[in-house]
This record gives C-alpha cells, structure tokens and sequence, in this order.
C-alpha cells in the first residue's frame, strides 16, 4: 500500500530574540512563602493544678521558606565539528548563575570545563556566543543540556534542542515544553533536516543561528524549527480527540473514501493484500487533509509497526485508495517511519 506525509507548508518564519541570561534558569525559580508572626496567646499567672488537657490552642507558626534550587559547578565539554569558525574565536558559555570563558582551543580539544548551573532534573538552557558591542552579538547559539550522571556534552544536537526551547517560548505553554521536546527529539524533520541544515551552520556560518537568523539559510533554520514545533503540538492535539469524534467506517474502504473527499474525521480497519491498517482523517487545514496511517498487522515480516502522517488534497486522499499515489509525491507530503522505508526502496 502507498502512502504519503505531511509536509506543512505555509508557516511564517519567526525571528527569534534569545533572551537575556534572566530567564534562562530552566530549572525553575526560587519559591518563597511569607513567614506570618501569629499573635502569642495571653500569658497564664497560673499553673493549671488538674491533669486534663488545657483546651488553650497552641499558636500556629508558619513553616520557613523553600530555599532556592541549589546550584553545583557540573562538567560540560565541547563536540562541536573542528572545521567551525568558532574554533578561532573566544567565546562566553553563561548560564543564569554565572559564566566561563571558553577559547576556540578548548573547543577543538574537547576540552572539559565547569559552568555553574541548577542542580535538578529539569533541562538547562545556556548561551554560548560572542558580544561585538552593547547591542548586538556576534555569535548566540542556546544550549539546551540535560541531567546526567556524566559530563555535559555541547555539541549540534545541544544547539538544536537549544533552538527548539527557545522557539517554543512563544509558542507553547510551559508544562507542555518537555512533553513536546520529546516528541520532537523523535521526529523525523528534527533528526536528519534541522541537524544538517544546523551542521552545515556551525561549520560555515556560526553567526546566522543566533541573533536575527540573517542570511538564506539561517531563515531557513528557523522556518524549520518553527515547523517541526508546529508539527508536534498539532498531533498533541489529535491525540486529545476521543475515538467518539471519529466517524468509524469499521472495515469499509468504500465509505472511507467517501469520507475522504470531504476530509471530516474518521477513522476504519481496513485489510487488504495481507495487510491490516489503522486509517484516520484528522482534519482539514487550508484545503490539506491531514490523514494519519499505521500498519497493525501483516503477513510479511517488518511491516507491522509502520506509520505515517499525510497532508493531502481531498482528491489525492481519495484516489490514494483507488489508484494509488506516486511514492514521491508521498515522502514530499508525509513523514514516519513508513515514509523512511519507501526511501530505502527508490532510485537513487
């Protein structure tokens, strides 16, 4: 069976403003509760004479403040491709607790340094980058390192998750952040497109990633950030539908193809040539359908598992039962690791 995936088109490229240091602290921030002074009770002339229990309440004292996140000096080191500019230049790892002079040496020595950060289970979002002048830098690239039990690794994936983080500021609401990074880091547009747009950036052109993204191919970085993010909080929010939004066609590919040309939601059971799918029309944006695929069982081995997610025209959707669809016209519009095994497949 041929299918075909999503590719989003149509999204505004953001520019991004890195943030001051401030509010870099992903960790969290300091809690604090106001210690309230209860009045004392009025002192007694006497000693109560009787064994029973004095019904006087005793005052009521508020617990002390939380202390703020405790902060440690962790270990991070430098993997970034030899051939950067930045190995030529001295540059400035921050975090919001304070910062460590790193030169293009460390860098290509993989050097290992210490950095202060919070010392917790979340993620920590650094800067690392170079001030020209009091308005405007030379470099800015966000780091965004995770706990571990081992040293810290900068490296191009560090930067990409950095972008991701600092994108989703704008985008996304903060106790969905990781939940969405997690989905991302799995995504097939953020492996393999934004990493070799990334890497050919940092051993190019370091300056286009931070800052105003100038030049073709850092607007292109961010255009792709900003549409693999889009990407995952769309399918979150499918993923929030009920199986009672959907129309069920149970195993009738006739009625599904009725569905499709007018792209409402439903879902069906199909089998057919050995293959038994999962079909699902998610909706429709800007005439697209979004239309969703995963094999549940098949009679050749590997196949089983295998899905991905299409953004078609209502007609293409509908013919893709009939007639079938091109395999190139499928890995241009979907993505997933059905997609990822029909690339395998044509000529290259």
């Amino acid at each position: 069976m041929k299918k075909k995936i999503i590719n989003q088109k149509g999204f505004a490229p953001i520019v991004i403003i890195l943030v001051v240091i401030g509010i870099l602290a992903l960790g969290g921030a300091s809690y604090y509760v106001i210690k309230k002074n209860s009045p004392q009770p009025t002192q007694k002339t006497e000693q109560p004479t009787s064994t029973q229990p004095s019904s006087e309440k005793p005052s009521y004292k508020e617990p002390e403040p939380m202390p703020a996140p405790q902060t440690i000096q962790q270990s991070v080191k430098f993997d970034l491709p030899a051939e950067s500019p930045l190995n030529n230049e001295n540059l400035k790892l921050s975090s919001f607790y304070g910062s460590v002079d790193v030169s293009g040496q460390d860098i290509k020595s993989h050097k290992i340094l210490s950095i202060k950060i919070t010392d917790n289970q979340a993620g920590q979002l650094l800067t690392f980058g170079k001030e020209l002048d009091s308005e405007k830098m030379k470099y800015d690239l966000p780091i965004y390192i995770e706990k571990t039990d081992r040293v810290y690794s900068i490296n191009t994936m560090a930067i990409a998750k950095g972008l991701v983080w600092t994108t989703m500021m704008f985008l996304v609401d903060s106790p969905m952040k990781p939940i969405v990074m997690t989905k991302i880091s799995n995504d097939y547009m953020f492996t393999k497109t934004i990493m070799y747009e990334l890497e050919y950036l940092i051993e190019t052109k370091p300056e286009e990633i931070g800052g105003d993204f100038q030049g073709e191919r850092g607007e292109r970085l961010i255009k792709l950030v900003t549409k693999v993010i889009d990407n995952n909080l769309r399918q979150k929010d499918e993923e929030t539908k009920t199986s009672a939004d959907y129309y069920d066609c149970g195993t009738s590919k006739t009625c599904f193809v009725e569905r499709a040309l007018i792209c409402k939601l439903t879902k069906a059971k199909i089998s057919e040539s050995g293959i038994t799918a999962e079909h699902l029309i998610k909706g429709e944006e800007n005439g697209k359908c979004f239309y969703y695929f995963k094999i549940l069982k098949s009679t050749v081995g590997g196949f089983a598992g295998l899905e991905m997610n299409c953004k078609f025209s209502k007609e293409i959707l509908s013919n893709f039962f009939v007639s079938g669809v091109d395999p190139n016209i499928q890995v241009s519009n979907c993505s997933g690791s059905y997609i990822d095994f029909i690339k395998k497949q044509l000529p290259r």
